[in-house]
């Protein structure tokens, strides 16, 4: 079901750099642009803190609309990857990790940050639980590729995925409804009803429900019986408010509250490659994934591995005892004031995220709780009006307290977990971005933002704990550590009109990854925390139509210098209280070992983003992206767990050198006005690497090939429709992420893991508009 509908027969398609997408649907429901219009259709997006189209938006940028997204059967932000090349979203531990153009960052620990910013209605969401659950009732997705340093701040290094949801509309009730099920036992239920309460009121309120059973559902269960719930399944129940209050065509006020939660069996892990036989101990466990990559952890095979190993029975147990429980929940508003010649924007937000999840990795059991607080305010105000200045100003805050408990039973049977049981983050910015008309058909940019960061956390480090607990107290070390960071970003573009549909810009901007801590005491051989990352970005680009507006082409060239890069792996940290621990590899004293993020170097990554959209006939509709880059660590060198790691002249982790799409929709008119259409998609994404290192075996995945397919059904005037699916036609086993990052190696078997896309799915939907 996700295949072309993003290329939709009014303007858009769901591919490339600067990707365009439907017009925005109404409010009511999703909704397909005119039949009638044989033309590419604009779409308005707000990705530089004002509306304006995409082609007249000098960036690289991807829209997708929620008509779009739903036909397509996007149910969550995972489901993005492939869809936008050059986007990965990848699953987590029990979060979302996002990558732009292969920059992008998996810890997503208490106290750390994101590479790239994810933002809902205007709102950056920092806490891992928060984006997956959210996708429905959508305007529409709009993904920003390149540093977003002036107009997003922090942690916008690779660039930007926005999540812009409905908004309540005055003076008529309308809504949706969409029923869907497939294998797996696959369903879901999303609605949404809009209701004018008076002349200057009206609510929205919607709902969404996605569940299905795990996908690794293979392998034989004697030694324990088969769990209820298979690993890699889905279960989540969200629900959103929102009130509008528009006393007058000046002034606008929505308030919004939204609940999510995330429960299941969680995500499953298989192996990626290779044992090492020359290890104590190895087992035979070498190609579970080219002789059945759908296997349970649970299963026998993987449990005899484990029990090989003589682990603990909390170790093979927790194979079956895997569980996810997350949720989410938010109050805020969003009050607009036209002044005419300025508009007055002020946006406040408090979140609330719970994490309680337990996964099976690397022969380990890993538990995590934590609780996290988030409140942002954002207030700005820009020009109006068709002046030759254009301009935004604004200030921006951000807080974040929470606490966060780790442990991992380990290959010795015994227990280390790190407390925190008070982190605080606070940031806040000044910024401002002004464009100027040099002539009719030319303009200049300049932007400048400073961002300032505090970091702080009090916490109990312990290791050799013989049993599972909150806060355990056997060798165990108070800490506490603090750290400030500051940045300033710009950016500088130009760009020219060469005729009314064709656009030529160039720009260099710059992004800001905020620095952090190491979990440990600030003093000792070990670091500390780290410093911030910073990305500078030059790129030429153009935006064109041509043939009467039936065929677009879009393409960006660009060159991105990385400086300070972070990369997270297992490492020590100070613990001046803690003895040596024989494990694999010791643990000397006055350390123990938790997931540390360094500064491990410097990087290039440049390229060329190509994508075509064409209305070949007012019925048929094709898109294609080509996405080329080459990538190279400069200087890459840090010492994980006393393990030199030098990557220095290796090609980026987690980024294809190329990507692929191609997407036909054809529409079929019937003879009472109804439709059926048909749409194939396929993507290519090449060899990736998992990690920096190129030695480790198994750690660099193959090239990956999907195709997709759906037929919708439609009555005259498109009221209801129905949808049949069917997704990874050659139910092709697409290995997603790897382990082959050094210190997460497994150390007895040298085995590594990863973790794999859904194999062949399919089923159907039902949707209702009203």
């Amino acid at each position: 079901m996700r295949a072309l509908a993003l290329a939709s027969l009014a303007a858009g398609t769901a591919w490339p750099a600067s990707l365009h997408a439907q017009s925005a649907a109404p409010a009511a429901a999703p909704a397909a642009p005119s039949k009638a219009d044989a033309g590419i259709a604009d779409i308005v997006v707000t990705a530089e803190r004002r509306e304006s189209t995409i082609q007249r938006t000098p960036i690289a940028i991807t829209a997708i609309n929620g008509g779009a997204l739903t036909k397509a059967g996007i149910t969550n932000a995972r489901d993005l990857t492939g869809v936008i090349p050059g986007l990965e979203l990848r699953q987590n531990t029990a979060g979302v990790a996002i990558f732009i153009r292969g920059v992008g960052t998996e810890n997503r620990t208490i106290g750390s940050d994101p590479s790239n910013v994810f933002t809902l209605d205007g709102i950056a969401l920092n806490s891992r639980a928060s984006p997956d659950a959210l996708f429905f009732d959508v305007d529409r997705v709009e993904v920003l590729k390149g540093p977003q340093g002036t107009l997003y701040g922090r942690n916008a290094v690779g660039g930007a995925v926005n999540l812009l949801t409905r908004d309540p509309s005055l003076g008529a009730i309308g809504g949706y409804g969409i029923l869907g099920y497939g294998n797996y036992n696959a369903v879901k239920a999303e609605g949404a009803l809009n209701l004018p309460l008076s002349s200057t009121v009206a609510i929205r309120i919607a709902a969404n429900r996605v569940t299905h059973d795990g996908y690794l559902d293979h392998g034989t269960f004697t030694q324990q019986p088969e769990p209820s719930s298979h690993a890699n399944d889905e279960d989540t129940t969200a629900g959103r408010v929102k009130l509008l209050w528009q006393p007058s065509s000046a002034v606008r006020l929505i308030l919004n509250a939204d609940y999510a939660q995330n429960r299941g069996r969680g995500p499953g892990y298989l192996i990626n490659g290779p044992t090492n036989s020359a290890a104590a101990g190895a087992v035979n466990i070498a190609g579970f994934v080219n002789n059945d990559p759908w296997l349970d952890p649970c299963s026998d095979q993987v449990r005899t591995a484990v029990a090989g190993l003589s682990r603990s029975p909390v170790a093979i147990g927790a194979a079956c005892s895997g569980f996810v429980r997350q949720k989410t929940w938010a109050v805020g508003g969003n009050l607009q004031v036209d002044f005419g010649p300025v508009k007055w924007t002020t946006l406040a937000n408090i979140r609330e995220s719970d994490d309680n999840y337990r996964y099976f990795f690397r022969w380990d059991s890993v538990r995590t709780i934590g609780h996290v607080t988030e409140k942002t305010v954002e207030t700005r105000l820009a020009s109006n009006g068709s002046s030759p200045l254009t301009w935004v100003a604004g200030f921006y805050y951000f807080n974040e307290s929470g606490s966060q408990i780790d442990w991992a039973e380990l290959n010795t049977a015994l227990y280390s977990a790190t407390n925190k049981p008070n982190n605080t983050a606070t940031s806040y910015g000044v910024f401002g971005q002004a464009t100027y008309s040099l002539l009719d058909n030319l303009r200049v940019t300049g932007g400048v933002r400073y961002s300032h960061d505090e970091k702080a956390f009090t916490g109990l480090a312990t290791q050799n704990q013989p049993v599972e607990g909150l806060y355990p107290d056997a060798t165990a070390l108070k800490v506490a550590n603090q750290a400030t960071f500051s940045k300033v970003n710009y950016r500088a573009a130009v760009e020219l009109d060469a005729s009314p549909r064709n656009l030529i810009y160039a720009s260099v901007s710059s992004g800001y990854h905020a620095g952090g801590l190491a979990p440990g005491d600030p003093t000792g051989p070990y670091i500390s925390h780290y410093d911030p990352e910073t990305l500078t970005a030059f790129a030429i680009g153009s935006k064109n139509r041509f043939f009467g507006n039936r065929l677009q082409i879009n393409a960006e060239l660009f060159y991105w210098k990385y400086q300070n890069l972070l990369f997270t792996t297992r490492g020590f940290v100070n613990c001046a209280s803690c003895g040596a621990v024989p494990t694999n590899p010791p643990t000397p004293a006055g350390s123990t070992i938790a997931l540390v993020t360094y500064n491990a170097g410097r990087a290039y990554i440049y390229g060329a983003d190509i994508d075509v959209l064409a209305r070949i006939t007012p019925t048929t509709t094709f898109s294609g992206n080509l996405y080329l880059n080459k990538s190279e660590y400069q200087d890459f060198a840090i010492s994980p767990l006393n393990a030199a790691l030098n990557a220095k002249g290796n090609r980026l982790a987690n980024i294809p050198a190329t990507q692929a799409s191609a997407a036909l929709e054809q529409r079929i008119p019937l003879g009472n006005g109804a439709n059926i259409t048909g749409a194939v998609r396929w993507r290519y994404l090449g060899p990736t690497w998992t990690g920096p290192s190129h030695n480790v075996p198994g750690s660099r995945l193959g090239a990956r090939n999907t195709a997709d397919l759906d037929l919708t059904y439609s009555p005259r005037g498109d009221r209801w429709s129905v949808t049949a699916y069917i997704r990874n036609v050659a139910n092709a086993a697409n290995m997603l992420s790897g382990s082959g990052n050094g210190g997460d190696r497994e150390p007895t078997t040298g085995a590594l893991w990863g973790s794999i896309a859904p194999p062949r799915t399919f089923g159907g939907q039902v949707q209702y508009k009203f």
